[in-house]
C-alpha cells in the first residue's frame, strides 16, 4: 500500500501548494488502481541532454522529482523524487496521463521501463494528472488492495487538508470525504461519545514563512492518551520533534497557569508530564518547508 500512498501523497502535495482541490481513487476490476487529481499535471517538456520527456525521467529515474527545488513545492510530503520511479519499478503496468499545455499526454511503463513514447492526445482545457498502476505479482506475494486501509487513508488526508475533496470509487458504494473544518472535525470524530472536560476542543493555528502548525486537543474524563501527529500530511507513527515539542509545551503552559493561579493542592510540589497527558486527545499537524529530516523512507518519524 506504500505504492498507493506515494501517488496519493503527490496529489496531496498539489493541494498543499494550492493547485488542486479534488482527488479521486478508483479500484479497477483488473486489480489495478487509478489515482487522479485536478492539479497542474506532470511536466512533459523534453530535456535537452537526454532527449527524454520530464514525465519519462520522473517515472524511470530515482531522485528526479521536482521536490528538490523549493520553487516547485514549498511544502511536500512525497518521498522526495524517489517515489514515482519506485512505484513504476514495482508495477507490472503503469500508465500516466497528464493534462497540461492544452493537451492530454500519455505514456505507459512496465517494471520501470517505458513501453511507449510520450503520446500527445486530444486537446483539453483542464489540468490534472491520472496514474493507473498494477503491482507486479513477481515482487508482491499479495497484490490485492485493502479497501478499508485506502478509505482510512483517504479520510485522514481529507481531514488534514481543509476543504480538499477525496472520492474513493470502484467499491460497492462510492465514498466521498470533505471536511471544511479540517482537524477540528477530525478530533470530534476521535473523541466520539467520550465525556470531555470542556465543551469544545482547543484549536491553535500558527503560520510563519517556514512553518505552518495547527493543533486541536481536548481532555476527556478517561485515562487514555491519544496523540496523532502529522508532518506535511504524512502520519508520523513514531512521533518526532513536533510531537515532543507539543508534549513539552503543553506541560510547561499548564504548570505555569497552575502556579500563577496557585491551584496546586497542599503537599504537591508540581504536576508531571504524565499528569498533563492523562485523558488528553490531540492532533498535531505541521507543514514544513526547506530541509525536513525524516527517519526512514516511509517517514515514520520527524
Amino acid at each position: 500500500h506504500h505504492l498507493v500512498w506515494e501517488i496519493l501523497d503527490n496529489c496531496v502535495d498539489e493541494a498543499l501548494n494550492g493547485h488542486c482541490d479534488a482527488i479521486e481513487i478508483t479500484l479497477e476490476k483488473d486489480g489495478g488502481i487509478t489515482i487522479q487529481d485536478n492539479g497542474r499535471g506532470i511536466p512533459i517538456d523534453t530535456f535537452a541532454k537526454t532527449k527524454k520527456s520530464a514525465m519519462e525521467v520522473l517515472f524511470t529515474t530515482l531522485h528526479s522529482g521536482g521536490k528538490f527545488s523549493e520553487d516547485n513545492y514549498k511544502v511536500s510530503g512525497g518521498l522526495h523524487g524517489v517515489g514515482m520511479a519506485v512505484v513504476c519499478a514495482l508495477s507490472e503496468s503503469l500508465t500516466a496521463t497528464s493534462k497540461r499545455d492544452g493537451f492530454e499526454w500519455t505514456q505507459s511503463y512496465s517494471q520501470g521501463k517505458p513501453l511507449t513514447k510520450l503520446k500527445k492526445g486530444k486537446a483539453v482545457r483542464s489540468y490534472g494528472t491520472s496514474i493507473y498502476f498494477k503491482p507486479d505479482p513477481k515482487i508482491f506475494s499479495k497484490t490485492d488492495f485493502n479497501i478499508q486501509a485506502i478509505l482510512e487513508q483517504a479520510e485522514s488526508k481529507a481531514f488534514l487538508n481543509k476543504g480538499l475533496k477525496i472520492v474513493v470509487s470502484g467499491i460497492s458504494e462510492k465514498k466521498e470525504f470533505q471536511y471544511p473544518n479540517g482537524i477540528q472535525d477530525y478530533i470530534e470524530k476521535i473523541i466520539g461519545k467520550r465525556p470531555t472536560l470542556s465543551d469544545t476542543p482547543f484549536y491553535i493555528e500558527k503560520d510563519d514563512k517556514k512553518m505552518r502548525l495547527e493543533t486541536a486537543f481536548q481532555w476527556t474524563s478517561g485515562t487514555e492518551t491519544i496523540v496523532h501527529s502529522y508532518a506535511n500530511a504524512i502520519k508520523t507513527v513514531d512521533g518526532g520533534s513536533h510531537e515532543t515539542g507539543f508534549r513539552n509545551g503543553i506541560t510547561k503552559a499548564l504548570r505555569s497557569y497552575i502556579e500563577r493561579r496557585k491551584l496546586l493542592p497542599k503537599g504537591i510540589n508540581n504536576i508531571t508530564g504524565d499528569d498533563v497527558r492523562e485523558g488528553l486527545i490531540a492532533i498535531i499537524n505541521v507543514y514544513l518547508q526547506g530541509d525536513v529530516e525524516f527517519q526512514g523512507q516511509t517517514k515514520g518519524r520527524l
